[in-house]
C-alpha cells in the first residue's frame, strides 16, 4: 500500500538497495548554484555545471574501449555505478578520502582489462594500479564496466601498466610507425611490378626479373628458416630441462621414502616405551586432565561471548536497516526537490526569453510610430492600441516570472533542507555501518577463537588419551637421532622443491618462447604465400610458354602483365593520395593523438580516392570544429582574467591584513588561522578592520592571560620538587606493597598543597609499620602450620575409619581440624567423634524397633478405613511397608485418612446430584416453546452434567432459549412482510441494471448477484448507484482499460526475475475498476462493506491465487511521465508490492486508474488460473 500526501511531494516509497559511504557533490553544488539563480546574482561559470546520469554516461562507455576520461559533470558515484567499482575504492585510489571537501579529477583516465585496472591524472601520472576484488565491487556477481569476464587478457599484473604507458606516452610514435610499414610494404609492391614492366620487350630481361623473384622468395625463406631453427633450439632446451625436472622429481621420491621410513621408526621407539615410575604417570595423567578442565572452562567462555556478540549483532543490524531505508527517503526527496528546481529554472529561462522578445518589438513599434506621428494619424491609433496589448502581455508575463521566482525561492530553501539532511542520514548510516562492521569483526574473531578452542580442547583429551612414557636412555638418543635425520631430510626436500619450481617456470617462459615463434613463422609464411604468388606464377608461366615457342599465347602474357603494371599504378596513385592524407591528418593541431591514430588508420584501409578525400575532409572538419571551441574557450579565459584582475585589488589588501595578524606574537596559530580566514572571507575593508581590531583585542587578552599562567607555573615548578622528594620517601617504605606505593605516590601527585603532600607521608609510613607487624604474625603462623600438616593428616584418617558417623558429619569434623591451631584443639575433635559414633550406633538400633512396632499399628489403621477402595488400600500398605522412617508412617496414615474422608464425601454428593437432575428434567420438559431437539438437548447435557451448579445452568440456559423462541417466532412474522418488500425492490432495481446499456454482462451479473445478497433497502440503493457510476465510467472511457506502458514495465521486469508473462484478464479488469472506485472512501484492503477485497474478485471469476497493489497520489506527480509511470514506480520500490509483481506463481492480471477531485487511485489485481 503506497499513500502520497495531497499538500507535498515528501512522502514516497524508495528502492531498498545497500547504500555506500558516498559524498552526493553533485547535488550540493547544485543547491549552491540554485540559490545564485533565485537571489538574481550575476551569471558565472558554475550555473552551467549539469551532473553527468548513469545513464548518460553508460551510452558513452563500451567496455571493449577499456578506458574512461573524467569529465566535467561526473561524480564518483555515478562512475561507481557505471563501472561496477565502490565509491569508497574508487576515491581512496584517486587520493580522496571520505568527508574530505573535494571536486572530481577532470582529465584522470581509468584503464581496464578484466579486474585489473589502471588510473593515470590529468599528467600521464600512474595513481593507482590494482586488481578489483569482489569485496571492491558494488555488485559482486557483475564483471568491472560490464565486460564479459573478469579475467585479464593480459597474464601479467604489469602488462596493463606498459600497454597504458605505451598508449598514453607514445601515440604519436605508435601512428608513424604504423604509416612507415604501410609504406614500406607498398614501395615493395610497385618496386615489383616495375622491374617487371621494364622486363616486357625482352625473355632474357624477363628470366632475370623470374630470378629476383626468385630472390625475393629466397630471403623470406631464409628468415623463415632461421625462426625454425631458433624454434628448434628452444624446443632442445625445453625438453634438457624436462629431464632435468625428471631427475629432480626421482631424488624427491627417495628423500620422501626415507623421511617416511624414518617418522614411522621414530614413532615405533616412542610407542614401546614404557619405563615410567607410578608417580611419573600420575603426575602426567594430573596434566593432562588439568590441561582439559582448562580447554573446557575457556571453550564455555567463548561460547557465552559468541551468544553475547550475536544477540549484539542481531539489534545492529535492525538499526543499520533502519539507518539504510532513512537514507534512502531523504535521498529521493533530494533528487525530487533538484527535478523541481531545474523545472523552474528552465520555465524562467523561457519566460526571460518570451519577455526580450515583446520589450524590443515594443521599442521598434514606438520608434516607428514616432517617425509617422505626424503624417499618419489613424495609423498612429492603431498602433497605440496594439502598444497597449503587447504592454499588457508584458505586465502579466513579468508577473509571471515574479511568481516563479518565489516559487524558486521556496524550492530552493527546500533543496537545501533535504541536502542538510542528507549528510545528517548518511553520517547515521556511515555510523551504524562502522558500528555493525566492528561488531561483525568481533563476531568473525570470537568464531575464530570457539574453532581454536573447540581445537585445543581436542588437542588436551587427545594428550590426556595418549599420555607418552618416558623413553630409556637409548631408545631417547636414538630418536633425537632419526629427528635430526627428519629436520635434514625435510630441508632436503624444501630445496628440490624449489628447484623443481624454478624449471617449471623456465619451461613455461620457453613454452610461451615456441608459441610466439611458431605464431612468427606462420606470419611469415602468409606474407611470403601472399606477396610471391601472383608474380611467380605469371612469370613460371611465361617461362612455359618460351619452351613451348607459341608466339601469340606469349603476347597474351605479356598484355596481362602490363594490364598489373597499370593496376599496380593505379595502387601507387591510391598509394600517393593516402601518405597526402596522413600527412595532412598528422599535421593538423586540434585533434588529438588517439584521434589522428583513428583517422590515420581508416585511410589505410580505404580501397579508393574518394573514400581516402571523405575520410580526410572528415578530420578537417573536426579539427576546424575543435579550433572553434578552442577559440571560445581563450575568449572565456580572457573574460575571467579581467574578472581576477578586479578580484586582487581586495586581495592586496587581504594580504597586508594578513600579515598585521600575523606580526601578533600573543594570538595562537588556530587563532591566526581564524582570523585570517574571517579576512579572506571578508567583502569590503570595513570588515577587514573590523577583524584586525578583534585580532588586537584578543593579542591583549592573551597577553595577560600568559603573565597570569607564568606565576601559576612557578607555584607548580615548587610544588614539584616537594612531590619529587616525597615520592622518594615512600620508594624507600621497605613494608609498602607495589600497588600501596603506587597509591600513595598518585595521591601526593594530585595534592594541591604541601600540608596535605606531609600528611600522605605520615599516613603511608604508619601503613608501613603495620603491614611489618601482619608480616611478623604470618611468619610465626605458617611455622605453626608447617608443624601440624602430619597430625591433621592422621586425625583425618582416624574420622574416616569410624563407621557409623555419616559423609556430611565427616566432613564437618574433617574441616574442623583442618581449622585448628594446635595439637590438644585436634584431639579433642577426634574424641567428639568417637563419641557421636559410638551415640550414632546405640540410636540406629532403638529408632529400627520403633519403626517396626510403627508399621505394624499402621496396618491395622489402614484396614480399618471403610471407605476405602481395594486398590488403595494395597497401596497405602506397600507404602507402609518401604517406609523409612516413623515420619514417613505418619503421613502414610494421614493420607489414607485424607483420601476415606474425600470419598465419603464423595458418595454424598453423587446422590444429592441425582435428585437434583430429576427435579430439572421435569422443569425442561414443562417449558413449551421449546422443540423436541431443543429439549433432548438439554436433557442430554442434565445426563453429563457432574454438579448441581451446572445443572442450575444448564435449566436457566433452557428457560432463556424457551423465551428467545417465542420472540423469535414473532419477529419472523415481521420479517416475511420485511422480505416480501425487499423482493420487489430487488426486481426492479435487477431491471434497471439490466437497462444500463454501456455495461459489460459480467459487470451487470456482479452488480445483480448484490442485489441479490443485499439486506437493506440501503444495500439495494448502494449497489444501483455503482452500477450507474460503473455506466457512466464506461461511457466515458474510462481509464480503466491495459495500460501498454504499465504493461511493458511489468511484463520486462518479470522476464529480468525470471517470471513468466502475465496475461491481461478481463474479469480482473471489471474487479479492479470497482476496487480503483472503492478506495477512494476506504483506502485499503478492505472493502467499505467490510469484506475482503477477494470477494470483489470472486464476482467475476475464481483464481487459485491472487494479490492486490494499491496505491493513490496527487496528480502533480505525474508531471512529463502518466499516471502508469508513477504508480509502477511507487510499487517498484516497495519490498512487498515488488514481490507481487514478479511472483512466478501469477499468470493473469489487470491495472486500472480512477481520478478524482485531483487525485488518482490506481489498483492492480493478480491472479492465478
Amino acid at each position: 500500500m503506497i499513500q502520497v500526501n495531497s499538500n507535498s511531494n515528501k512522502d514516497q516509497i524508495f528502492k531498498h538497495n545497500k547504500v555506500r559511504k558516498t559524498w552526493m557533490m553533485g547535488v550540493l553544488t547544485a543547491s549552491t548554484i540554485l540559490a545564485a539563480v533565485a537571489t538574481g546574482s550575476s551569471a558565472n561559470a558554475d550555473t552551467n555545471w549539469v551532473p553527468t546520469t548513469i545513464e548518460g554516461m553508460k551510452n558513452s562507455i563500451k567496455s571493449e574501449d577499456g578506458k574512461y576520461t573524467f569529465k566535467e559533470g561526473d561524480t564518483f558515484w555515478v562512475i561507481s555505478e557505471v563501472l561496477n567499482i565502490k565509491v569508497d575504492r574508487l576515491m581512496e585510489w584517486n587520493g580522496f578520502k571520505p568527508g574530505e571537501e573535494f571536486s572530481i579529477p577532470v582529465g584522470t583516465t581509468i584503464f581496464w582489462d578484466g579486474n585489473h585496472i589502471v588510473i593515470k591524472d590529468n599528467q600521464g601520472e600512474t595513481v593507482a594500479n590494482k586488481i578489483v576484488t569482489s569485496e571492491d565491487k558494488v555488485n559482486p556477481e557483475d564483471t568491472v564496466a560490464g565486460q564479459v569476464t573478469d579475467t585479464p587478457v593480459n597474464s601479467s599484473v604489469n602488462n596493463l601498466a606498459d600497454y597504458v604507458t605505451t598508449s598514453n606516452d607514445n601515440d604519436s610514435a605508435n601512428v608513424n610507425t604504423k604509416v612507415d610499414i604501410n609504406s614500406e610494404s607498398v614501395n615493395t609492391n610497385v618496386d615489383n611490378s616495375s622491374t617487371q614492366k621494364d622486363a616486357n620487350p625482352d625473355i632474357e630481361k624477363k628470366s632475370q626479373g623470374n630470378n629476383n623473384s626468385s630472390t625475393i622468395v629466397e630471403g623470406k625463406d631464409n628468415s623463415i628458416s632461421q625462426t625454425e631453427n631458433e624454434k628448434k633450439e628452444t624446443e632442445k632446451q625445453k625438453e634438457e630441462l624436462e629431464n632435468h625436472k625428471n631427475e629432480l622429481e626421482k631424488q624427491k621420491q627417495e628423500l620422501e621414502q626415507q623421511k617416511k621410513e624414518a617418522e614411522e621408526k621414530l614413532t615405533e621407539i616412542l610407542n614401546n616405551s614404557n619405563n615410567q615410575t607410578k608417580e611419573e604417570i600420575d603426575k602426567n595423567v594430573a596434566d593432562a586432565q588439568e590441561k582439559v578442565n582448562q580447554a573446557t572452562e575457556n571453550l564455555e567462555s567463548v561460547k557465552s561471548r559468541l551468544l553475547e556478540v550475536t544477540n549484539k549483532f542481531d539489534e545492529a543490524t535492525k538499526i543499520n536497516e533502519k539507518s539504510l531505508q532513512d537514507f534512502s527517503q531523504t535521498q529521493y526527496l533530494v533528487n525530487t526537490s533538484q527535478e523541481k528546481v531545474n523545472d523552474l529554472l528552465k520555465q524562467i529561462e523561457n519566460l526571460k526569453s518570451k519577455i526580450d522578445v515583446l520589450s524590443e518589438s515594443n521599442e521598434a513599434t514606438d520608434g516607428n510610430d514616432s517617425s509617422t506621428e505626424n503624417n499618419e494619424a489613424t495609423d498612429g491609433n492603431d498602433s497605440s492600441t496594439e502598444n497597449n496589448d503587447k504592454n499588457v502581455d508584458l505586465s502579466l508575463l513579468k508577473d509571471n516570472l515574479e511568481q516563479l521566482k518565489s516559487e524558486l525561492n521556496i524550492a530552493d530553501s527546500a533543496l537545501k533542507d533535504n541536502a542538510n539532511k542528507l549528510i545528517k542520514a548518511q553520517a547515521d548510516l556511515n555510523a551504524s555501518q562502522d558500528n555493525l562492521d566492528s561488531i561483525k569483526l568481533e563476531k568473525g574473531n570470537i568464531e575464530s577463537e570457539l574453532v581454536d578452542a573447540q581445537s585445543k580442547l581436542d588437542d588436551a583429551q587427545k594428550t590426556l588419551s595418549e599420555v607418552p612414557n618416558v623413553n630409556s636412555q637409548s631408545s631417547s638418543s636414538e630418536a633425537e637421532a632419526l629427528q635430526n635425520k627428519l629436520t635434514e631430510y625435510k630441508e632436503k626436500l624444501a630445496s628440490l622443491v624449489g628447484n623443481i619450481n624454478t624449471v617449471d617456470n623456465k619451461i613455461i617462459e620457453l613454452e610461451q618462447l615456441l608459441k610466439e615463434l611458431s605464431k612468427k613463422i606462420s606470419d611469415e609464411q602468409l606474407k611470403s604465400t601472399d606477396s610471391n604468388t601472383s608474380l611467380e606464377d605469371t612469370i613460371n608461366k611465361v617461362n612455359e610458354d618460351d619452351k613451348n615457342n607459341n608466339i601469340d599465347e606469349k603476347e597474351d602474357e605479356i598484355s596481362k602483365i602490363q594490364d598489373k603494371v597499370d593496376s599496380e599504378q593505379l595502387r601507387k596513385e591510391l598509394y600517393s593520395s593516402k601518405e597526402k592524407a596522413k600527412k595532412d591528418i598528422l599535421n593538423l593541431q586540434y585533434l588529438s593523438t588517439d584521434e589522428r591514430y583513428d583517422f590515420v588508420e581508416k585511410i589505410n584501409n580505404s580501397m579508393s580516392l574518394d573514400e581516402v578525400n571523405s575520410h580526410l575532409q572528415t578530420a578537417l572538419n573536426k579539427d576546424k570544429l575543435i579550433k572553434d571551441k578552442e577559440d571560445e574557450r581563450k575568449a572565456e579565459e580572457a573574460k575571467k582574467a579581467e574578472d581576477e584582475r578586479l578580484a586582487k585589488e581586495l586581495a592586496d589588501a587581504k594580504q597586508s591584513a594578513g600579515s598585521s595578524i600575523n606580526l601578533l606574537s600573543n594570538l595562537s596559530v588556530d587563532e591566526k588561522a581564524q582570523y585570517i580566514g574571517s579576512i579572506y572571507a571578508a567583502k569590503d575593508l570595513s570588515i577587514l578592520k573590523d577583524v584586525i581590531l578583534q585580532a588586537q583585542t584578543k593579542d591583549k587578552l592573551n597577553k595577560e592571560e600568559a603573565e597570569k599562567k607564568a606565576a601559576q607555573d612557578k607555584i607548580e615548578k615548587e610544588l614539584a620538587s616537594v612531590k619529587k622528594d616525597a615520592n622518594s620517601q615512600i620508594n624507600s617504605l621497605g613494608n609498602l606493597s607495589n600497588k600501596e606505593k603506587e597509591v600513595f605516590i598518585s595521591s601526593i601527585n594530585k595534592a594541591l598543597s604541601t600540608k596535605e603532600i606531609t600528611s600522605i607521608i605520615l599516613n603511608a609510613q604508619s601503613t608501613d609499620k603495620s603491614n611489618k607487624e601482619i608480616a611478623d604474625k604470618k611468619a610465626e603462623e605458617e611455622k605453626n602450620e608447617r608443624e601440624l600438616a602430619p597430625i591433621r593428616i592422621q586425625a583425618q584418617t582416624t574420622i574416616n575409619s569410624l563407621s557409623s558417623i555419616s559423609p556430611s558429619e565427616k566432613l564437618e569434623y574433617i574441616q574442623l581440624i583442618k581449622n585448628s591451631k594446635n595439637i590438644s584443639e585436634i584431639n579433642l575433635i577426634i574424641s567428639k567423634a568417637q563419641i557421636k559414633d559410638k551415640t550414632n550406633k546405640e540410636t540406629i538400633k532403638k529408632l529400627e524397633e520403633e519403626l517396626a512396632k510403627s508399621k505394624s499399628d499402621t496396618q491395622n489403621i489402614i484396614n480399618s478405613l471403610s471407605f476405602l477402595t481395594s486398590s488403595e488400600k494395597n497401596r497405602f500398605l506397600t507404602l507402609n511397608s518401604n517406609a523409612k522412617n516413623i515420619n514417613d508412617i505418619k503421613s502414610i496414615i494421614s493420607q489414607a485418612q485424607l483420601v476415606n474422608k474425600q470419598n465419603e464425601e464423595k458418595q454424598k454428593i453423587e446422590k444429592n446430584l441425582e435428585l437434583s437432575k430429576i427435579k430439572a428434567k421435569d422443569s425442561i420438559n414443562s417449558l413449551g416453546s421449546l422443540n423436541t431437539s431443543e429439549k433432548n438437548n438439554f436433557l442430554s447435557l442434565l445426563t453429563n452434567a457432574k454438579n448441581v451448579s451446572t445443572i442450575n445452568d444448564i435449566v436457566n440456559k433452557a428457560n432463556e432459549k424457551n423465551r428467545a423462541n417465542k420472540i423469535a417466532a414473532d419477529k419472523k412474522a415481521a420479517a416475511e412482510a420485511l422480505e416480501k418488500e425487499l423482493s420487489s425492490a430487488r426486481a426492479k432495481a435487477q431491471s434497471l441494471v439490466n437497462s444500463l446499456v454501456n455495461l459489460k454482462a459480467s459487470e451487470k451479473n456482479s452488480f445483480i448477484n448484490s442485489i441479490k445478497s443485499a439486506k437493506s433497502f440501503i444495500e439495494i440503493n448502494s449497489v444501483v448507484n455503482q452500477a450507474q457510476d460503473k455506466d457512466k465510467a464506461n461511457k466515458n472511457n474510462s481509464t480503466g482499460n491495459k495500460s501498454t506502458i504499465f504493461d511493458k514495465r511489468i511484463q520486462n521486469l518479470r522476464a529480468q526475475n525470471n517470471a513468466r508473462p502475465l496475461n491481461y484478464d478481463s474479469n480482473l479488469q471489471s474487479a479492479a475498476d470497482i476496487r480503483a472506485r472503492e478506495i477512494v472512501s476506504k483506502f485499503a484492503h478492505v472493502r467499505p462493506n467490510g469484506t475482503s477485497f477477494t470477494t470483489a474478485i470472486n464476482n467475476f471469476g475464481s483464481y487459485s491465487n491472487y494479490s492486490e497493489n494499491i496505491c493513490y497520489f496527487h496528480k502533480s506527480l505525474i508531471g512529463n511521465g502518466s499516471s502508469q509511470d508513477v504508480a509502477y514506480g511507487f510499487w517498484f520500490n516497495s519490498y512487498v508490492h515488488h514481490q507481487s509483481m514478479i511472483n512466478p506463481n501469477f499468470n493473469q492480471y489487470a491495472v486500472s486508474f480512477y481520478e478524482v477531485n485531483g487525485y488518482v487511485y490506481a489498483v492492480t489485481l493478480f491472479g492465478t488460473k
